[in-house]
């Protein structure tokens, strides 16, 4: 018995049309549900030879394979032409080819959008068509080879065509094509032609070095017979003309030296080596992407010594590894940063009211561990940090105590040597009115000791020991000030308050944007 109509055309469609295998029968898969992908017959001059370098999710923009059509992309939506030998608006074309398809990914499927002739932002000022239509019978079908949009069912779609045109987003093929292609090969200015002939052609930058052919014996070496005329003279293992020799030689022990004008350039043993754009200069080792992968389970070592032993004149970025201090460290243009944390803390409380407080630093929510009454909260859910504001979901109850730590990181000892450590906090900013540089709950804390380092707008420093005790009252707060060192005018103003359960400590500059940090150390009750 014959086929059916009904049926030869369903495998049509889904071949043709969707590049699928039909697998039952319409009312049970239609072609959008079909999955095993059955492509039409390609010559080999319409391969897509760089098929591989198409992303599985369409890109935002161009790449050097994919172009891509979209308001938001690098290319506009494609006005389509209306097919004049077709019934009125049943056929658009795109006059373009090589559309890719959504075999390589959902995303690929292209985009029909109605809208006004000429419109430059048809997404978003038109109106978009779907594959399967609005149950009207009023499908359409993308042609991706040709480009071609058919409206292939019995009905246009229920919209006024007047005036306006088809539109398509999507992306294009274009990158190589064709099985030529394969023969040759480009190496930056390298180029190997005609590799399935008899003869190669090797070139740089367009000019022949040489033309070899192929030895009859695999144990054959490349001998004058294979050459022909590139090059001035062939002896023995070295090739060279008026300006320039190369030498390979090799011993018993399967090692290989490349000599260039006398000058050993490279020795390799009996390893497998690949290089493949990989430049190498005096002592420094970069690639084309400025990417260096090393594939091991083992470990990579960095550059290691002591602290006297740094870079005398270190540039941003070096990384080393400091045996004095026995840490990572790399340097950041001004100080050499090592591994070693430094947790700063502030202390605050609840009153049921607030649910906003403010920190002493600029911070980010992962970078503070944050405890209400000792119980860890989580970043993002129980609070959220933006600059140096910390809102919590909900007001801490009356005289819960926060405890807010900033994860900081201190450098390694200086480049004198020693043990010291120095400390790379962020610079609260002062002026003329008296700033909150600390705050701490006098419910935990009885006395709090700071060292200041203070940096005038003129850039002349101050460095001072700050000493705060309370009993709980206002009026008894004390505050003491030791400047231990001061090579500027600049003077500042320290003062401490008890409010809410918080002492406070303030700091006055007689000058403008005075930059102090702060290193804290607290006593417990």
């Amino acid at each position: 018995m014959t086929i059916s109509v009904n049926q030869q055309v369903d495998f049509l469609w889904k071949k043709i049309g969707y590049g699928v295998s039909k697998t039952d029968l319409p009312a049970s898969k239609d072609a959008t549900n079909e999955s095993i992908s059955s492509l039409p017959f390609l010559p080999g001059s319409e391969i897509w030879v760089n098929s591989h370098l198409i992303p599985p999710v369409i890109p935002a923009t161009d790449t050097t394979t994919v172009a891509v059509y979209s308001d938001s992309a690098s290319r506009p939506t494609v006005a389509c032409v209306k097919d004049i030998t077709a019934a009125d608006d049943r056929t658009w074309l795109t006059n373009l080819r090589d559309w890719i398809p959504f075999q390589f990914g959902a995303t690929y499927l292209v985009k029909v959008y109605l809208a006004n002739i000429g419109e430059t932002n048809p997404q978003l000022y038109g109106t978009q068509l779907f594959p399967a239509g609005a149950n009207n019978n009023d499908e359409w079908l993308f042609d991706y080879s040709s480009g071609a949009l058919h409206f292939i069912g019995d009905n246009l779609p229920a919209v006024d065509f007047t005036g306006k045109q088809i539109f398509i987003a999507g992306a294009r093929y274009v990158g190589l094509k064709g099985l030529q292609s394969i023969a040759t090969g480009v190496f930056d200015t390298i180029t190997v032609s005609n590799i399935l002939g008899t003869t190669s052609s090797i070139n740089f930058g367009g000019a022949i070095l040489a033309n070899v052919g192929y030895p009859v014996n695999l144990t054959d070496a490349a001998s004058v017979q294979y050459v022909n005329n590139a090059v001035t003279t062939l002896t023995g293992n070295t090739i060279s003309d008026t300006n320039s020799s190369v030498s390979v030689s090799s011993t018993p022990i399967k090692k290989v030296a490349i000599t260039v004008n006398g000058t050993p350039t490279l020795t390799a043993f009996e390893t497998n080596v690949v290089v493949s754009g990989v430049t190498i200069t005096g002592n420094q080792l970069s690639t084309a992407s400025n990417i260096l992968s090393v594939n091991s389970t083992a470990a990579f070592q960095v550059p290691t010594g002591t602290t006297v032993e740094r870079p005398g004149t270190p540039a941003i970025g070096y990384v080393r590894f400091n045996t004095t201090s026995m840490t990572l460290e790399y340097y950041n243009g001004t100080d050499w940063i090592s591994s070693q944390a430094q947790i700063e803390s502030q202390t605050l409380v609840g009153n049921a009211i607030d649910d906003t407080f403010t920190l002493t630093q600029p911070a980010i929510a992962q970078n503070l561990l944050v405890t209400i009454n000792g119980v860890v909260q989580t970043a993002d859910v129980a609070y959220t940090v933006v600059g140096n504001s910390i809102t919590f979901a909900s007001p801490p109850a009356v005289n819960d105590i926060i405890i807010v730590r900033f994860m900081t990181m201190s450098v390694s000892p200086l480049a004198t040597g020693g043990d010291s450590t120095v400390i790379d906090s962020t610079p609260i900013l002062v002026n003329f009115l008296p700033q909150i540089i600390d705050t701490f709950s006098i419910g935990v804390y009885a006395s709090a000791k700071y060292t200041l380092s203070i940096t005038a707008n003129d850039g002349n420093r101050q460095l001072a020991d700050l000493y705060v005790a309370h009993n709980g009252v206002t009026s008894e707060v004390m505050v003491t000030a030791m400047p231990m060192t001061n090579n500027g005018a600049t003077a500042i103003t320290y003062g401490a308050y008890v409010s809410a359960g918080i002492c406070g400590i303030t700091a006055a500059s007689s000058t403008p944007n005075t930059q102090i940090k702060v290193k804290k150390t607290y006593f417990t009750l």
